[in-house]
C-alpha cells in the first residue's frame, strides 16, 4: 500500500467513548471522547484501538482537527479494520487510545533495510520503498516513470531540460569551464533556443547559401509577415518605421542588392540601381584625332546667253575734231563700228571688234575721250553653263568630339549570390 504520513504524540491517556461506533459507517463518523489529553492532532491520521485485549478489538485510522477538539473522526469504512483487525460495533463507554501498530514498525523497518551501499538512494515505488544504487561518476539523477524506483541515473540532454531551466544567474562565475565538460558533452543541439538567441540579437543581418531561413531568422525577400508585432516582438522593436504596416512587417527584398553602411540615407532604406545612364556633364573633357585624308569634288556649270538689243555710244575729239562712234551689232558678234574724223581717217574693224585709229596728222596733238555704255538688261535671257574638272585635295589632321549610343551602363559587381536573412527573436 502507499505510504502515508501519520500523526504521533507521546503521553496520550486511555479514555472511553461517549458515543456508539457501529460495525460499519458508509461515510464520515465522529466519536466523542471523555478525555483527549496528550492525543495527536493535525491534518494527518493516526491509529486508534477500540476495546483492546477483547474479542471486539479493532484498530482504525482516525483524525483530530485541533488540540481542543474532544472528538475523533473516522472518514470512511476504508479506515476501519486496520492492522489485521475486524470491524465490529463498539458501545458507548468502550476503551480507546492511540496505538503504535505493526504497520508502523514494518514501514520503518522496510525503509531502514533499503540502504545497502554507499550512495544508495531510496524512493517510493508503485507500492513499496525501492532502492536506487549509486550511479556512475558525472551522471545525474533523472525522473524515470519506467524505473521501479521512479528514478534513474543518466546524462542530461536537451529533451530533459526545461526551457530556461539553466540561466546565467544560476551558474556561478567560472563554475563551468572546458576541464569540467566531457568531450562533445555540450553541442549546439543541446543548447536551449533562448540561450542561442541571446548570442545574436534580433535585427542582425547575415548572409547564407541556404534557400530557406535558419530557425529564428527571416529571409529578406520582400515578404509581408502578418502579426509580426506579437510573433517577433524583439525584431519589431528595432526595425525602422518604414518596414511596418499596421501590425505586419514588410521585409525589404535584397535580391540583386548589396549591403551599404548607413550615412545620409535613412536607416533601413532600399536604394540604388545596377544600371546607370551617363550624361554629357559626367564625361571628362577629351579629344578625338582624325588622320589626314583626301576629298574628291566634281561639279558642272552650264551658262547660255541671249542678247537683245545693245547700243554703245561713244563720242570724243581728236585734234579738236569731233568723232562719233556707234556700235549696233544687231546680232551676236556681227556688226561693226565705224568711226571717222573730219578727214575720214580711223576705222574699227567690225569683224574683229578691234579699234584702230589711223590719223594722218603729224603734228603733235592731244586726245580727250569720254563715253558711256547703255545695256538693255531686260533683253538678256537664257542659262549659262560650263564644266570644270574633278577637283581633289588633302586635308590636314583635324580633331573633334565623338558621340555615344546613350544605352544604360551595367555596374553590377562581380559577386557571389547568397540569401540575406535577419534575426527575428
Amino acid at each position: 500500500m502507499a505510504k502515508i504520513r501519520r500523526e504521533y504524540a507521546g503521553g496520550a491517556v486511555s479514555t472511553t467513548t461517549a458515543t456508539l461506533l457501529a460495525a460499519t459507517n458508509a461515510s464520515s463518523v465522529s466519536i466523542t471522547l471523555n478525555a483527549t489529553t496528550g492525543w495527536p492532532f493535525g491534518s494527518n491520521k493516526f491509529f486508534v484501538v477500540f476495546d483492546p485485549g477483547t474479542a471486539n478489538e479493532e484498530k482504525v485510522l482516525a483524525s483530530r482537527a485541533s488540540s481542543g477538539d474532544s472528538s475523533i473522526t473516522i472518514a470512511s469504512d476504508s479506515d476501519r479494520a486496520q492492522d489485521g483487525t475486524t470491524a465490529v460495533s463498539h458501545a458507548a463507554g468502550a476503551t480507546v487510545y492511540p496505538v503504535f501498530t505493526a504497520q508502523d514498525a514494518d514501514e520503518a523497518n522496510e525503509l531502514a533495510s533499503m540502504w545497502e551501499a554507499k550512495g544508495d538512494l531510496v524512493s517510493l515505488g508503485s507500492a513499496d520503498f525501492a532502492r536506487l544504487a549509486v550511479g556512475s561518476d558525472n551522471y545525474v539523477l533523472q525522473a524515470d516513470s519506467g524505473a521501479g524506483a521512479g528514478l534513474a541515473w543518466g546524462l542530461v540532454d536537451t529533451d530533459n531540460l526545461a526551457a530556461d531551466a539553466v540561466t546565467a544567474a544560476k551558474i556561478a562565475a567560472g563554475a563551468v569551464d572546458s576541464a569540467e565538460l566531457a568531450s562533445g558533452a555540450v553541442t549546439v543541439e543541446k543548447m536551449a533556443s533562448d540561450s542561442a538567441s541571446r548570442l545574436v540579437p534580433a535585427g542582425t543581418v547575415a548572409a547564407t547559401v541556404r534557400s530557406s531561413a535558419d530557425t529564428g531568422w527571416l529571409l529578406l525577400n520582400g515578404a509581408t509577415v502578418a502579426n509580426a508585432n506579437s510573433s517577433y516582438p524583439a525584431l519589431w522593436d528595432v526595425v525602422p518605421a518604414s518596414w511596418k504596416s499596421g501590425t505586419s512587417l514588410v521585409l525589404p527584398n535584397m535580391a540583386n542588392r548589396m549591403l551599404e553602411g548607413q550615412s545620409t540615407t535613412a536607416l533601413g532604406a532600399v536604394g540604388g540601381s545596377n544600371t546607370v545612364s551617363i550624361g554629357t556633364a559626367n564625361l571628362p573633357a577629351h579629344t578625338h584625332s582624325l588622320n589626314s585624308h583626301s576629298h574628291t569634288i566634281t561639279h558642272t556649270h552650264s551658262i547660255e546667253h541671249n542678247h537683245g538689243s545693245e547700243t554703245f555710244a561713244v563720242s570724243g575729239t581728236v585734234d579738236d575734231n569731233a568723232l562719233d562712234m556707234v556700235y549696233d551689232p544687231g546680232a551676236y558678234n556681227s556688226g561693226y563700228i565705224s568711226g571717222r574724223d573730219a578727214d575720214n581717217n580711223g576705222v574699227i574693224d567690225g569683224t574683229t571688234n578691234t579699234f584702230g585709229m589711223a590719223l594722218q596728222k603729224t603734228t603733235s596733238h592731244g586726245h580727250t575721250w569720254s563715253g558711256s555704255v547703255a545695256v538693255d538688261l531686260a533683253n538678256y535671257t537664257g542659262t549659262s553653263g560650263a564644266s570644270s574638272a574633278a577637283n581633289t585635295g588633302n586635308s590636314s589632321g583635324d580633331t573633334g568630339n565623338g558621340g555615344f549610343a546613350g544605352t544604360a551602363l551595367n555596374i553590377t559587381n562581380a559577386h557571389l549570390a547568397v540569401n540575406f536573412q535577419i534575426k527575428a527573436h
